[in-house]
């Protein structure tokens, strides 16, 4: 019985601390993100991320979007994050920045950790188990921000970045579109269920235990 109990302590806060990865991440899974636009004119602003669309119907998951809304610039992606070329050449997975003329950008801030999101930042290989292969930061400007990754976890995940203008001496309006991987974390199982298959392996030992004892008779 002692065991069981030690295995079943070790199951409840082994669950509770680690959790697998999901790779194939698109704009409508990221809910809960925080952006937050830093101007030249102006104090910033944050806007949470929302689901726009999921329609599965459009090919290549590009019918699943989603977006962060301020005042006069948006930042939205739709289909994988990872991104990919289409069979015609098209880029799919893009995330697009607009900016109004009237608020010049000096720099984004996204902070993908506020919804258990990641950035996946190394190509060519997996570094973390489960995270696949990530992606480097690529825009479509001719002189694109200083992409910088912050609370790094291990040497390929991220949970923010930050692009950024004032690093290059310039600041940004119009629309940009780019490329940056996600990953998020799989749901944790919750105490309550990690709970009742401890119980199920208690009692499954006590009914071992007991027809041992009958066979001793």
């Amino acid at each position: 019985m002692g065991r069981i109990w030690i295995f079943a302590a070790l199951l409840f806060w082994g669950s509770s601390a680690f959790s697998s990865i999901i790779s194939n991440v698109t704009g409508a899974d990221m809910v809960g993100i925080e952006v937050t636009a830093f101007f030249t004119n102006r104090a910033p602003e944050t806007a949470t991320w929302v689901t726009t669309g999921t329609d599965a119907s459009i090919p290549y998951q590009e019918g699943f979007s989603g977006g962060a809304f301020g005042t006069n610039w948006s930042l939205r992606q739709q289909g994988d994050t990872f991104g990919e070329y289409g069979p015609n050449g098209q880029l799919l997975g893009l995330w697009t920045l607009e900016v109004g003329p009237q608020n010049p950008l000096a720099m984004l801030y996204i902070n993908a950790a506020a919804a258990d999101v990641i950035f996946d930042y190394v190509p060519d290989f997996e570094v973390s188990p489960g995270s696949s292969v990530g992606r480097y930061f690529i825009s479509d400007q001719t002189t694109p921000p200083a992409a910088m990754y912050f609370d790094t976890i291990g040497f390929d995940l991220a949970g923010t970045l930050a692009l950024n203008w004032m690093a290059t001496g310039q600041s940004f309006t119009g629309t940009m579109n780019f490329m940056a991987d996600t990953d998020m974390y799989a749901p944790v199982p919750e105490p309550s269920s990690v709970l009742l298959l401890a119980v199920g392996l208690i009692g499954l030992a006590s009914v071992q235990r007991k027809g041992r004892h009958l066979r001793a008779k």
